[in-house]
């Protein structure tokens, strides 16, 4: 199984974690549908699902600070169709379909292993942790505690995660970042990642997209070499 300044969101205003999808976003392509789970503390949360039950991988995919699931809907289709994945889309805390706010910095990664944990049924090998921006470090916190990672995909890290001294280093799962050359702050931090986890580094790959300053789901929908490093790290699954 394969589990994101300019994260503007295209849709998703608050709504109830069980509400259709139409009603956050508007319009939803095919095949998308509402998934639900909680957090360690309770709390309701809403996500949305994309590609096949039967599908080969699984990816969970965490958005950036100031957007929704509706902004990554379109590329997760893309990506479950060319790497034959199911594609998990969470609202992050207080944004979307889950409103309830964030009370311990713990929570967002302990909101990620818990969807992550939707896909168990289905019987893959492993789930891929991706995440944008914001996003990012929060799906790598999440990935670095997994017992289920099989590799690691982010886009425009914006910053390292808060971990103990060492879990970085310790990863033995590819990862893998794309990020815009054009923002040095973006920039900097997947070197500084590549760095920190130099053995994961080196069994995935660092994508610099040069020319540019498009950021997050902007980065993926412009720049077909973006989206293909999302797909390769599904594909290093299953």
């Amino acid at each position: 199984m394969v589990a994101l300044a300019g994260c503007g969101s295209v849709g998703g205003g608050a709504v109830a974690p069980d509400a259709p999808l139409a009603d956050e976003c508007g319009a939803v392509p095919p095949g998308a549908r509402r998934v639900t789970f909680q957090g360690s503390d309770g709390a309701d949360l809403g996500a949305a699902a994309v590609g096949r039950p039967a599908a080969v991988r699984s990816v969970v995919l965490v958005h950036g600070g100031s957007q929704t699931l509706c902004d990554w809907l379109d590329i997760a289709v893309t990506l479950a169709e060319r790497a034959d994945a199911e594609v998990l889309l969470p609202d992050r805390r207080g944004a979307g379909s889950s409103s309830q706010a964030q009370t311990d910095a713990a929570d967002l990664p302990d909101d990620v292993l818990r969807a992550a944990a939707w896909f168990a049924p289905r019987g893959r090998s492993g789930v891929t942790y991706a995440g944008s921006s914001a996003g990012a470090p929060v799906a790598l916190a999440a990935a670095a505690r997994a017992q289920d990672v099989c590799s690691i995909a982010l886009v425009s890290p914006a910053s390292v995660p808060d971990v103990p001294a060492g879990t970085l280093e310790r990863l033995d799962v590819a990862l893998w970042t794309v990020v815009e050359a054009g923002t040095p702050r973006f920039r900097d931090t997947a070197r500084a990642l590549a760095r920190l986890a130099p053995a994961a580094a080196a069994l995935g790959g660092q994508t610099e997209i040069t020319g540019t300053t498009d950021h997050s789901s902007g980065l993926v929908e412009n720049h077909p070499a973006a989206l293909d490093v999302l797909v390769a790290a599904t594909r290093a699954c299953g």
